[in-house]
């Protein structure tokens, strides 16, 4: 697949340079240990952690000023592995090889997936000791959206943390199953992420059991609100009900 301009050049990616002009050849060459690549008649170039685009420029630049008559096309070759570490509440942890253009959600897919205590809504991507990303699952199951996924470095660690508060949406929902709630959530928000509600339901009828941290439980009855809550300030009572 084509090479994103932001993919960071590491030791073992291969450059393949092309000239034109007063000279046609072609080097295909290959980024040294120390991230140094070397073009005959031209030097050492330091491309190790430059973007490609950077790289490009670098390279392309220097050949109008060092040849005459000459230009330059710098595309990539053979691309490096990296190894990226998995850790936290996922079935398969440990290191791992992957491919250098492999991504957050990639590295997930690749090796096993999240185990059934893990969290879907803040996978953390670790590098140098800090958070440099987190991916929310949902937005992609849920809305399509992969903004949260990130390209992968030598080095990387994923890290899955426990599940957080989960709330059990069952009846008359396009979805029924176990949700994981990320912040305070409304009754509202949780039957969005069901798919919403069949024609069939009945929001008056519905009723919210809570379980109390010392383990006993609490019902909200809908249908006890008072009968002058009724119609849609009744519906948007009921749908602004927080979760916990």
């Amino acid at each position: 697949i084509p090479v994103p301009a932001d993919y960071r050049i590491g030791p073992g990616d291969h450059l393949v340079i092309q000239l034109f002009g007063k000279r046609n050849v072609e080097y295909n060459l290959v980024v040294t240990r120390d991230g140094k690549v070397l073009i005959p008649e031209f030097g050492p170039v330091a491309v190790g952690g430059l973007s490609f685009a950077d790289a490009e420029t670098l390279i392309t630049s220097g050949f109008e000023q060092r040849v005459i008559g000459a230009r330059a096309v710098v595309t990539m070759g053979r691309l490096r592995t990296i190894q990226v570490r998995l850790s936290g509440d996922v079935r398969q942890p440990g290191i791992y090889t992957i491919g250098g253009l492999s991504s957050l959600i990639d590295a997930l897919l690749t090796t096993g997936g999240i185990a059934g205590t893990g969290t879907l809504r803040d996978i953390r991507l670790i590098r140098d000791g800090k958070i440099v990303s987190r991916l929310d699952l949902y937005e992609l199951l849920l809305e399509g959206n992969s903004g949260g996924d990130a390209f992968l470095r030598h080095n990387d660690t994923i890290f899955v943390p426990a599940i957080g508060d989960v709330v059990y949406i069952a009846g008359e929902v396009q979805r029924p199953a176990i949700y994981e709630l990320r912040g305070e959530t409304t009754l509202g928000e949780a039957l969005a992420m069901a798919g919403g509600m069949l024609p069939t339901a009945s929001l008056q009828d519905s009723i919210i059991e809570r379980i109390l941290p010392a383990g006993s439980r609490t019902v909200l009855d809908f249908h006890a609100l008072p009968a002058s809550q009724g119609g849609a300030a009744q519906r948007e009572s009921v749908l602004a009900t927080p979760l916990r």
